[in-house]
């Protein structure tokens, strides 16, 4: 791509094209994947590790964008430009900000929610940016760390707003809002640590990563895709250009150009102009077709980033069209496709830049590629070749007629054409040769060829000269079909000697220069290298090296200058040349040796560095001697070098030719001294290897056996050896330059045209006849051209198709023959030709087909003949490989006529043939080898019919996907019924046949067809709905349970949580892969270098910094964005704060950018990436299965769960957040939740869900009301007439019809309202004797008053169109609605909130047509009366409403419900097969995770959406769910965690997580019965309690010499302090960390003296008090919530960190004491620190003989038993559940009590379970421990407690603040007057006692507890009788007086004053104006 700016437009030399096709296929080219790349649909690498890491290495995908480090300066910008006055944003302020930013209104509302707390829908403006200005990755939503940080600082948890305010402000729906606060932040669940499955799920990601990729690739290549090749005609070719333009235009900046096509990605062409008018135009060459047109672009650009982008067409400038639009994502870096496969040539092609990103300005490109092709075409004699012709042909008849008089005109003319053919070397004349004239085309060489041949011909014998002239043209022309018959003219004529051993050598290097320029790169492992592990990873970044700009070096270890490298391939490679790199300066190798051999058996590295030692002391004149040696056929080993490299200084790069083609697969890279003496090891950058893929044998023995050729001393060769030479050129060449038809290929130097099958096999069969065994060998050789030219030679005429029956025939003869040695070169030739000859021997698609349908019928034969399975090979092969869709016949777009059934017949077939092999296998205990070919075949077309239902699931057609959807459905359900009755088989086989076949037996349908279709299912489980996913749930269950049936009896295979295995699981991430990068030192100006790290599997990536690593402050910075989208930026110098040495990122991948300005430079960066994961997880094919369907199990019941038809994707959306459309005002109306609720009625209604419902009425009343819209009975007309003679100015407007619509609708209002149905009762049970009631009057009034606007309505429809049917009727349409609420059970009770009552819904408002003129008024009395008339008539007239929607729905509602009944009853057996003997296995976890991670679009009730599906199956559904969750409550009700193996303990806490979010549900009255059966309360508090952080306590071992320093060194900083902290703490910035660790350990001791406010680093709230202190960590405090639930702060700190509990303070200096504690056993809770003891500094109560004791200092340390994030998560989760169910308790009986008296029972059981949460609470305050404070005296008096009895303990110590809080937030408010008996009664003498000592202090309650005590008790002494009071009182503090005339309430208030003056004395005036 080079061009340079010309703007001409002329037509081009069609040579040039030609030269332009060498360079268009560069390495590089081939590098940067510009070729297509073949995919193969087999997917059995998967099942590799070593191959799987390999390929999703290669796979680049993009970096993840995060939307708020994407938009986080705008963010900022637009926050900080909001008024002073506005504190708050709302949600739709944010959103619209963020959508006009760019970003979807999905994610900006997924942002929102990070700032939104409390689910409100208002943010405030200072936590967003706060949040936003410190985004970090420890702060990801998603991540473990955050969820619990998240769920600490709920700000909605009661507290001490909620003792002190709750009468007065209380929290509408508190406890709804924490339960909606905690299904936001609650975490994700793959990111709840599980060690044991990250090998496994790494792995998952790899495949499902390959798969997507080749899934990709094979959906554009099924059926004729879009990127299906262009046909051509006849005569036609495709020539493939880079250069396809003649100049590039720019709209500014036109010097900069260049810059696009200079090949460096770092820099970039920029524009300079107004917005949304730059753009690069294109001049095409003439005939040139697009086939790639790319921009690079980068993401750091940011506003110069292009984010529209659009390609325009034409003939000219001015007649541009718009062709295609596309948007470029803000995350993508590097090349970017803007246009594929165009189909036409356009002179001007031209990209316009439409828009950048943050409406950026200018624009900046940094490369742009442009590959065309162009269709040459040959429509028979051009005029030029028509004349060329002519010319020729009068010469030859005029010659031809002169020879007879002048014979010795044949020799001048011989001669003249020797002389010209000499200066025309081999090859010279082909197509790709750029020397050819113009004039030469195919035409005219055929000519002369003819015209030679003529000359050549004397008197019927050809002459010698002559033979020679044909060879030289013919080896010019490089034309195979001529070449051929011309070795039959030698091999007729086998004594000739001709002077020609200078041509073939010239045939010979031209062959050799060929093969260096096609020569691609070859995948390379490395095999060995000095160092082991470690450094063979930093190798394979060598030989992996793709980047730009950056570099991968390799290093040996100091002081090691020479090495020996080993690399490996899989198979046999001729390598043609190898492409070395060296870092700059002196630690590049000066030279080197390069080896190329077959190594066999185990590599042993120090064996083989043995074995080539004899080379080590070579150098270039050794190497040149052994290289004459072996040219002249003297001498040579096979393990001589086969390349010599030298470096010189200013050389870095270069590539190494070999001196002879070698064939192997191991090749050793020996490096010898550096550059410069004084570097004390080596480096290289990258190593390329050149060759070709070989699959035929014995190469190196073909090689031998040429004849040796000497022009100088050997001028002339024998027929034989010409005939050897020219067959060797063609074999050599054809084998990699066949020309594949319909593809873009590199320049042909060989001409395939005329290639005969007849002719070579005579040739074959001349040759094998021969006698001699020189000629003998040549038929080998024919038969290597054979199978080379096989792609090529398609027998269509009958004699070939002769021939073609002929060759195969002999070749099966040849392989079935007893007597031929099976390892002789003609049987594997032979052997080779038929299973590559498919294309060959079968021509016909259809025959093709036939013979394997035939074969496959008859497995049993094809052992009958060695042939017959190769021919089955072939064919499996052919279909496998070269065309998979071609058995299927899959067309590119299903039409009416496809039939589904029979390419589900083909591969029905496939599947029964292949699981036959099963039973050899099993049988014979071996592999049979024919099925395996078969086994592929199933693999591929599995494949291709799979990628092409992904392409139709992705149609927006219906009907399409639907068709996909029943194909993918039905085929996988087929597979399953197969692998369950193979497996069925294997289940009766001896434990040891089964270990067998599980390891070395692997049978491969269970193996490999089976667990790729269990894969692609994974894939496609999103695009496939709730009944595909529960028929498959279905089908593939009896296969898990075959597999645990299995597990029993070889449980080695299937490990369980018990086994040693996952010991290993458990250690720490291990290194997969090495980076080490460093820029010039000092860096350029303006550089602007990026790289991508991908290390598949990879966790993390940990950078080290260089420490000289520096760059220009704020101008040149490097940039690195991890796996989450989370970016960093670095500048300045390493070991600043900003810049630490070693930071972490988040895998699997890094993205690294350097950029500088145009000014300052520094030194530069230097840093090492390391890749860390988990190793690949070894598992056995079964094994692997069973994790694969648990997996794909879980992500069925998910998708299921969260497929709900009317709950919004995101559940936790508010109604307002929601798109305003009709869709959803229809989804969320209350009309399902009332008429609709039970669907269609059948018989008798039953109990509902959420409705009280129990209807009587019989169906008489249904009849009744047939009998009044149809008069048939005197009854009914007589009721009817009552009904109009109560409505007065009754008109009969309208006619008839109208008249029975507003019957119809009387009808319907009767029916659904319960008071009118008892009235109609008792008028029939009458017999009509009676008046109607006035109810029924009303809904008659109301019927009628629709009449008027059903006219209107109708005149109208007739004005706009005349003649209307009967659905476009609003009358007919009204009756019908009406009629079809007849069908629906009567409504009994209607449950509507208070504040719809008076005024019309949101609905009402706008329905269509809703126009006051046209609107009747109802009075609101009758709606506020008979709320069911207002649901009635909403349905009948919003025209939103129809009879067609309301059945969809109720059908797609009642699927749902059924679906979802499925999925709970499904998980509950899920449950049951997999838990043999407890609940926590590792499958069982798996099918969780999977199952979770769409918790997001979860409904927040198991029941929603479901209304209309009918009673029936809601009940079932309630039932399905509740056996679900009664199943897991079970097992931890009957556990308890330390009583569980501790090898357990990681799946117990996992599935414990899971059964919290299974029971983050909102809910409902009618669920308190079960919540009450399980035990819910306390299960919660179980849970809670044994999930607290257990420390151990120890005793400090710190030396009293250094407690003494410490001491003496406070004193004097507080001293300095006295002068300003503020000065003081501002000079100590520039200390070291063990000094600021002083620094802050004084500051955090002596804070209250210093007025200094400590935060929490884990919640962030204020600590005024007693914490917890990381003496580790520099500054890290907890509070006793964050400390006890387990939060992990931001930031190094670790939990095996010891813990100091800052409670003591020193009675003198007033700092907390963290060392040993001198104890006053007189004075009252006085206590000294050690310095002021040992110096006597007493106050002026302590006396110096008082008697004291020492207590030394007590540390804290985590149990690791309990060290888990999914424990402190739980602890977190749980609490909030607790809070919320207590929360959500008592408003169910506030809200019941004030409004419907009939739900006493709800009330009921709400208080009786509310009374638990409460008891649950007061428990736990009373069990306070004494030992709270540190535990000192439980270590000094050697206490033993069990660990329950601690756990318990240490919950009621950590928790006592928020239980307060919780029950602050549940006393009742002032205005509810509690239900006497059932609720809870706060003011019990029992509950104020407990209140008292809380508030006193009595059991050690920590200072914010005894004030929330003192709260609640202001609150309730207010509420609580006196006497009770007294009665209190005196149980904590006995009275000293004992008159029993005192007033009551003298006790209360006496005790009041005592404690007020008793906090007076001991703290002073502050601490009790604190109370």
């Amino acid at each position: 791509m080079g061009n340079s700016n010309s703007s001409s437009d002329t037509e081009e030399d069609p040579r040039g094209d030609v030269n332009e096709d060498d360079d268009a296929y560069s390495d590089n080219e081939l590098d940067a994947g510009t070729k297509e790349e073949v995919v193969s649909a087999d997917l059995n690498n998967l099942f590799d590790p070593q191959t799987l890491r390999t390929l999703a290495a290669k796979i680049r995908e993009e970096v993840p964008s995060n939307v708020t480090q994407q938009h986080h300066n705008a963010i900022v910008r637009w926050l900080c430009d909001r008024p002073e006055t506005q504190e708050t944003v709302t949600l739709a302020q944010f959103t619209d900000m963020l959508v006009s930013k760019g970003a979807s209104k999905i994610e900006a509302r997924r942002v929102f929610q990070e700032f939104d707390m409390d689910g409100s829908g208002v943010a405030d403006i200072t936590t967003i940016l706060d949040a936003v200005q410190s985004y970090s990755s420890g702060s990801v939503q998603g991540e473990i760390g955050k969820s619990i940080r998240m769920l600490q600082a709920c700000t909605l948890t009661p507290g001490f707003v909620d003792v002190y305010t709750g009468d007065k402000n209380p929290i509408h729906n508190h406890g709804e809002r924490i339960l909606k606060y905690l299904l936001r932040n609650r975490a994700e669940s793959r990111s709840l640590p599980f060690p044991c499955l990250n090998g496994f799920n790494n792995t998952s990601s790899m495949r499902q990563s390959v798969l997507k990729s080749t899934f990709n690739h094979l959906k554009n290549s099924v059926a004729g895709g879009d990127t299906e090749e262009q046909e051509l005609a006849e005569g036609e070719e495709l020539r493939p250009i880079t250069k396809c333009y003649s100049g590039i235009e720019v709209s500014t900046n036109t010097s900069d150009a260049y810059r696009l096509t200079n090949g460096d990605p770092n820099t970039f062409w920029q524009s300079d102009g107004t917005a949304r008018s730059h753009w690069i135009r294109l001049r095409m060459k003439s005939n040139a077709v697009l086939k790639l047109l790319s921009i690079n672009v980068a993401s750091s650009d940011q506003s110069y980033m292009p984010e529209l982008v659009t390609v325009s067409t034409g003939r000219n400038p001015r007649s541009l069209r718009e062709i295609k639009e596309i948007r470029i994502p803000s995350n993508t870096v590097g090349e970017f496709v803007l246009l594929k496969n165009v189909k036409l040539h356009y002179p001007v092609v031209q990209i316009n830049i439409k828009r950048c990103h943050s409406d950026g300005c200018d624009t900046r490109i940094h490369a742009l590629k442009a590959v065309a092709y162009r269709v040459v075409k040959e429509p028979g004699v051009s005029v030029l070749d028509a004349s060329a012709t002519w010319y020729l042909q009068v010469l030859a008849s005029l010659v031809g007629a002169t020879l007879p008089q002048a014979p010795q005109l044949r020799t001048h003319i011989i001669n003249h054409t020797r002389t010209a053919l000499e200066h025309m070397p081999p090859l010279s004349l082909c197509p790709a040769s750029s020397d050819r004239p113009q004039f030469l085309s195919r035409h005219v060489l055929r000519e002369l060829d003819s015209f030679i041949l003529e000359m050549s011909i004397n008197e019927g014998n050809t002459q010698a000269e002559g033979l020679h002239l044909l060879l030289s043209l013919n080896l010019a022309r490089g034309h195979v079909a001529r070449l051929i018959q011309i070795l039959k003219y030698f091999y007729e004529q086998p004594n000739i000697s001709l002077k020609c051993a200078s041509l073939l050598a010239s045939a010979l290097e031209a062959k050799n220069s060929c093969w260096e320029k096609l020569g691609s790169v070859v995948p390379m492992t490395v095999l060995g290298c000095h160092g082991g592990k470690e450094n063979m990873t930093s190798l394979e970044n060598v030989i992996n090296h793709t980047s730009e700009g950056t570099k991968h070096v390799f290093y040996t270890e100091e002081g090691k200058t020479r090495t020996d490298l080993f690399f490996k391939c899989k198979d046999y490679v001729q390598f043609t040349k190898f492409r070395i790199k060296i870092p700059p300066g002196g630690k590049g190798p000066r030279r080197g040796l390069i080896f190329v051999y077959n190594h066999t058996g185990e590599f042993d590295y120090d064996e083989e560095v043995t074995k080539f030692s004899k080379y080590d002391n070579w150098h270039e004149l050794t190497y040149k001697f052994s290289v004459n040696i072996r040219s002249a056929g003297v001498g040579g080993k096979s393990d001589n070098p086969v390349s010599y490299f030298h470096f010189d200084d200013d050389c870095d790069e270069m590539d190494v030719p070999v001196s002879w083609y070698p064939a192997g697969k191991t090749v050793l890279v020996k490096l010898f001294e550096p550059r410069q003496e004084s570097a004390s090891k080596l480096g290289l950058v990258s190593i390329k290897f050149f060759g070709f893929v070989r699959k035929l044998p014995n190469l190196e023995d073909d090689k031998m056996s040429l004849p040796t050729l000497n022009p100088e001393k050997q001028p002339n060769c024998t027929s034989l050896e010409i005939v050897q030479i020219v067959i060797t050129f063609l074999v050599d060449l054809s084998l990699d330059q066949v020309k594949k038809k319909g593809k873009i290929s590199r320049g042909d130097f060989l001409d395939f045209q005329g290639v005969d099958l007849e002719t070579i096999w005579t040739l074959y069969k001349l040759f094998k006849d021969s006698d001699d065994a020189g000629w003998k060998t040549c038929s080998l050789k024919i038969l290597k051209l054979l199978h080379g030219l096989t792609p090529v030679m398609i027998p269509l005429s009958d004699s070939a198709k002769v021939v073609s029956d002929e060759v195969f025939h002999y070749l099966c003869n040849v392989i079935d023959s007893t007597e031929i040695d099976k390892t002789s070169q003609t049987y594997l030739l032979s052997e080779q030709l038929i299973v590559d000859g498919a294309s060959l021997f079968f021509p016909n698609k259809e025959m093709k087909r036939k013979k394997l349908f035939t074969m496959m019928n008859n497995v049993d034969n094809l052992t009958t003949a060695p042939s017959v399975a190769l021919v089955f090979q072939s064919l499996c092969q052919f279909f496998s490989s070269v065309d998979p869709q071609g058995l299927l016949d899959l067309p590119k777009v299903p039409t009416q006529s496809f039939n589904v059934t029979s390419v589900l017949d083909v591969m029905k077939t496939l599947i029964v043939v292949a699981s036959q092999e099963f039973t050899f296998t099993s049988v014979e205990e071996s592999t049979n080898e024919q099925l395996t070919y078969l086994i592929q075949l199933t693999g591929s077309l599995q494949s291709s019919l799979l990628a092409w239902c992904s392409k139709l699931l992705n149609e927006e057609d219906e009907a399409m996907r639907k068709v996909a959807m029943d194909m993918t459905t039905q085929y996988a359900c087929h597979v399953a019924t197969r692998a369950v009755e193979v497996m069925e088989t294997l289940i009766s086989r001896t434990p040891a046949h089964l270990v067998k076949m599980s390891s070395t037996l692997q049978p491969p349908f269970l193996s490999s067809i089976v667990r790729q279709l269990v894969l692609i299912l994974n894939f496609l489980s999103p695009k496939l709905d709730s009944k595909s996913h529960v028929m498959l749930l279905q089908s593939w269950k009896p296969l898990l349970v075959q597999l645990e049936t299995i597990a029993v009896k070889i449980p080695d295979v299937f490990p369980k949580m018990s086994c040693d295995k996952w010991a290993e699981s458990k250690t720490d991430d291990i290194i997969l892969r090495t980076w080490e990068l460093e820029s010039n030192h000092n860096y350029e100006n303006n550089s602007h270098i990026s790289q991508t790290f991908c290390c598949p599997g990879a966790t993390s990536f940990v950078v080290d910094f260089d420490p000289r690593s520096e760059t220009e402050r704020r101008y040149d910075y490097l940039e690195f964005t991890d796996g989450k989208g989370i970016s960093r930026k670095f500048d300045q110098k390493v070991g600043n704060p900003k810049w630490p040495k070693q930071v972490v990122f988040s895998g699997p991948n890094l993205h690294f950018l350097f950029r500088s300005d145009g000014s300052n430079t520094e030194w530069g960066y230097k840093f090492l990436v390391t890749a860390k994961g988990t190793p690949d997880a070894p598992l056995s094919w079964p094994y692997d299965l069973e994790l694969g369907l648990a997996k794909l199990f879980g992500g069925f019941c998910g998708l299921v769960l969260s497929s709900n038809p009317v709950v919004p994707k995101n559940s936790l959306q508010n109604v307002t957040d929601v798109d305003d459309s009709t869709d959803q005002e229809v989804l969320r109306s209350e009309l399902w939740t009332s008429l609709f609720r039970g669907g269609y009625m059948v018989g008798k209604l039953q109990h509902s869900l959420s409705l009280k419902v129990a209807t009587d009425e019989s169906i008489h009343l249904l009849e009744f009301f047939t009998e009044i819209e149809t008069n048939k009975s005197p009854l009914s007309i007589d009721f009817l007439k009552k009904c109009r003679q109560q409505r007065s100015n009754v008109g009969k407007v309208g006619g008839e019809d109208v008249d029975v619509a507003v019957v119809s609708v009387f009808l319907a209002l009767l029916w659904h309202t319960q008071q009118l149905r008892e009235d109609l009762e008792r008028y029939l049970k009458n017999k009509g004797e009676m008046s109607v009631s006035e109810g029924i009057v009303q809904a008659y009034n109301t019927a009628e008053s629709i009449r008027m606007s059903l006219v209107s309505q109708r005149q109208k429809v007739k004005a706009n169109e005349g003649e209307m049917s009967l659905e476009e009727d609003p009358v007919s349409v009204c009756k019908k609605k009406a009629e079809f609420l007849l069908k629906f059970a009567g409504l009994t009770k209607v449950q509507l909130k208070a504040d719809m009552r008076n005024k019309p819904s949101k609905l009402s408002l706008k329905k269509i047509g809703n126009k006051k003129n046209e609107m009747p008024l109802i009075r609101s009395e009758v709606y506020e009366k008979f709320p069911s008339f207002r649901l009635v008539m909403e349905f009948i007239q919003d025209l939103a409403w129809t009879t067609e929607r309301v059945q969809q729905m109720l059908k797609e509602r009642s699927q749902y419900a059924s679906a979802v009944c499925e999925v709970y009853h499904f998980a509950s057996e899920i449950i049951q097969i997999l838990t043999e003997q407890h609940l926590f296995q590792i499958t069982l976890v798996l099918f969780f995770q999977e199952l979770f991670s769409h918790q997001d679009n979860f409904p927040l009730h198991y029941a929603d959406g479901l209304e209309g599906c009918g009673l029936e199956k809601e009940s079932t559904v309630r039932r399905a769910y509740y056996a679900l969750i009664r199943k897991l409550t079970n097992t931890f009700q009957n556990n308890q965690d330390h009583a569980v193996d501790s090898q357990v303990i990681p799946a117990y806490r996992y599935i414990q997580a899971c059964l919290l979010h299974l029971l983050d549900t909102q809910w409902k009255p009618y669920d308190l019965t079960f919540v009450s059966e399980i035990k819910l309360p306390e299960l919660f508090m179980k849970i809670a309690k044994e999930t607290v952080k257990m420390r151990n306590c120890t005793m400090g071992e710190e030396e009293e010499v250094e407690e003494l320093r410490g001491y003496k060194l406070c004193m004097s900083w507080l001293e300095e302090c006295t002068k300003g902290f503020s000065d003081w703490y501002k000079e100590k910035e520039d200390a070291s960390k063990d000094q600021k660790k002083e620094i802050q350990m004084f500051v955090a001791r002596f804070c209250d003296l210093l007025d200094v406010e400590i935060n929490c680093d884990g919640c962030g709230n204020t600590l005024p008090g007693r914490r917890y202190r990381c003496l580790q960590c520099v500054d890290m405090d907890l509070c006793t919530t964050c400390f006890s639930g387990g939060v992990k702060p931001e930031g190094d700190h670790k939990d095996d960190h010891d813990i100091v509990h800052l409670v003591f303070k020193c009675n003198k200096c007033q700092g907390f004491i963290i060392g040993t504690r001198i104890h006053c056993d007189i004075c009252e809770d006085f206590d000294l620190c050690l310095g002021c003891h040992s110096n006597q500094k007493f106050p002026a109560e302590h006396l110096e003989s008082h008697a004291v004791t020492r207590i030394p200092p007590v540390r804290l340390k985590t149990l690791l038993t309990s060290d888990s994030l999914t424990q402190a998560y739980i602890h977190q989760h749980v609490w909030l559940l607790f809070t919320s169910l207590s929360l959500i308790l008592g408003e169910i009986i506030r809200n019941d009590t004030s409004h419907v008296s009939s739900d006493s029972d709800y009330i009921r059981l709400s208080a009786q379970l509310q009374n638990q949460c409460i008891t649950l609470c007061t428990d736990c305050l009373e069990k306070v421990p004494d030992d709270a404070d540190d535990g000192s005296k439980h270590l000094l008096q050697e206490g033993t407690e069990n660990l329950e009895t601690r756990q318990e303990e240490a919950f009621a110590f950590h928790s006592q603040e928020r239980i307060m809080g919780l029950l602050g937030a549940m006393i009742p408010l002032e205005n509810k007057i509690p239900i006497q008996g059932v609720t809870y009664n706060f003011t019990t003498k029992d509950f104020l006692h407990l209140l008292y000592k809380v508030a006193r202090g009595d059991r050690n309650h920590e200072l914010n507890t005894q004030h929330l005590g003192m709260g609640l008790l202001g609150r309730l002494l207010t509420k609580s009788s006196t006497e009770v009071s007294d009665e209190a009182v005196l149980t904590v503090v006995p009275s000293k007086t004992s008159k029993p005339t005192a007033p009551s309430g003298q006790e209360t208030v006496n005790y009041l004053f005592n404690f007020g003056a008793s906090c007076l004395e001991k703290s002073g005036i502050e601490w009790l104006c604190s109370f």
